[in-house]
Formats: structure tokens, C-alpha cells, sequence
């Protein structure tokens, strides 16, 4: 027996190896299923109509009896009873507010009549209040008026003895009837005291140009810081700071 050689057996043997794969591809791939179209139908099965209902029967038509009409009749007519009572009664309340209405509007033209005459009472009193109150005003201005022109007068008739008394003072001076006695020009015009450079009679000029003493400056001392001039009623400020006069007092 002749023996194969190995070249061989291995070429078959790779054969049968390579068949062996394919089959087993094939046996992998899925088998197509032809579908067959269902020729069968469904029968459509339509419900039974209702029967038709029968007709109601009618009412029994009813019967009355003359007890049912009387006392239908007794009914209709105590509603009617009813309703004119109900309106009696209405038309009774409708009148008695009316009335107190009536009387309302009366009481109010009363209250606004004896409103306004209580108003012009009032107006009345008022007005003779103010009378009285506008004639006290004017008395009392009067009166100032008259105090002010006598407290003028009075100080006019002063000044008028002042100019008089001094000038019968420079006439003696004059004449040298006085014994010796200050010149006018070396002492107040007011108190008639001697210049001196200290103490009450130190001469302090005003701003209108007239000199007094300083104890006569404090005489006309007004407000605390005003000074009116007894010569010709101008105001000097600033009391208690008022320059000396020392023309004066050099001459």
C-alpha cells in the first residue's frame, strides 16, 4: 500500500476545513419568510332599530265639584280682601309720611328762621361792639393826641423860659450887673452848672451841635441808647458814648 505524502493530506484537510465555514455562514443567515395576504373579512354586525315607544295616554280630565268652586270663589276672594287691605295700608303709611315730611320741612323753616334771627342778633351786637370799641379807640387817640400836644406845649413853654432866663443872664453879663458869675457860653444852658473836665458837668456835644452837661444828657435818655435834644427834638445814638465838647471847655 502506497502511502500518501504529508502535502497532500494537508491540502485536503484545508479543503474539507473551508467547506466546513461555509456551511456554517449559510446556516447563519436568517431564512425570508414569503407573507400570505389574509383574504378573509370581518362581517360588520349593525344593532337591532329600538321599537317605537308608544303615545302617553292623556290626563285624566279633572272634575270638580261645587265644594271645589266654593272654595276656589272663597279663596279669590280673600286674596282680593288681601290685596285691598294690603293697599289701604300702604296709601294709610304713604299719608303719614307725607305728613312727617310736611312737618320736617316746616320744622326746618322755623329752625333757619329763628337761625337767622339769631345771626342778626348777633350781627347786631357786633356791630354795636365795634361802635363801641371804634369810639373808645378814638377817644383814647384824642386823648394821647391832646397829652402830647400839652407835653409839646409844656416843653415849648420851658424852652421859651430857658431862652428868656438866658438871655436876661447875657444882658447882665453884659452890663456886669451878674457879681461876677460864669460867662453863658462856660455853662449849661439847662441846669446852668459850670464846664469842668470831669463829673456831671463835663459838656457833651450831640450830633445835632448842641452841648449840654452830662447830668442833663441822661435826663433825655430814651430806648436806653437814644438821646433827644430839648432844642430841636433830634436823636443822638449811642448814650453814655457821646464826645466832650472841648471848644468849650478851652475858651
Amino acid at each position: 500500500m502506497v502511502r500518501r505524502s504529508s502535502r497532500f493530506d494537508s491540502s485536503e484537510g484545508a479543503g474539507t476545513s473551508s467547506s466546513g465555514k461555509i456551511k456554517k455562514e449559510e446556516e447563519k443567515k436568517p431564512i425570508a419568510v414569503q407573507k400570505v395576504p389574509n383574504t378573509k373579512k370581518t362581517a360588520i354586525v349593525k344593532p337591532p332599530k329600538p321599537a317605537p315607544k308608544a303615545p302617553k295616554a292623556a290626563p285624566p280630565r279633572a272634575i270638580y265639584t261645587a265644594a271645589d268652586v266654593q272654595r276656589l270663589k272663597a279663596e279669590v276672594e280673600k286674596c282680593i280682601r288681601d290685596k285691598t287691605a294690603h293697599e289701604e295700608k300702604r296709601e294709610k303709611m304713604i299719608a303719614e309720611q307725607t305728613k312727617e315730611i310736611k312737618e320736617l320741612e316746616e320744622s326746618d323753616q322755623t329752625t333757619k328762621e329763628e337761625n337767622i334771627t339769631t345771626l342778626e342778633k348777633f350781627a347786631i351786637e357786633d356791630c354795636e361792639e365795634r361802635k363801641k370799641k371804634t369810639t373808645h379807640e378814638k377817644d383814647t387817640k384824642k386823648f394821647e393826641r391832646k397829652v402830647m400836644v400839652q407835653k409839646s406845649l409844656n416843653q415849648t413853654r420851658a424852652l421859651s423860659a430857658h431862652f428868656l432866663n438866658r438871655s436876661e443872664t447875657l444882658e447882665k453879663w453884659q452890663s456886669g450887673a451878674n457879681g461876677g458869675a460864669a460867662r453863658p457860653w462856660k455853662q449849661c444852658e439847662l441846669c446852668h452848672v459850670q464846664w469842668s473836665q470831669v463829673g456831671d458837668s463835663v459838656p457833651r456835644i450831640l450830633d445835632c451841635g448842641h452841648t449840654m452837661c452830662d447830668k442833663c444828657t441822661k435826663k433825655f435818655v430814651v430806648d436806653g441808647n437814644k438821646i433827644n435834644c430839648p432844642f430841636d427834638e433830634k436823636t443822638t445814638y449811642g448814650a453814655g458814648t457821646i464826645p466832650k465838647n472841648y471848644t468849650l471847655l478851652n475858651m
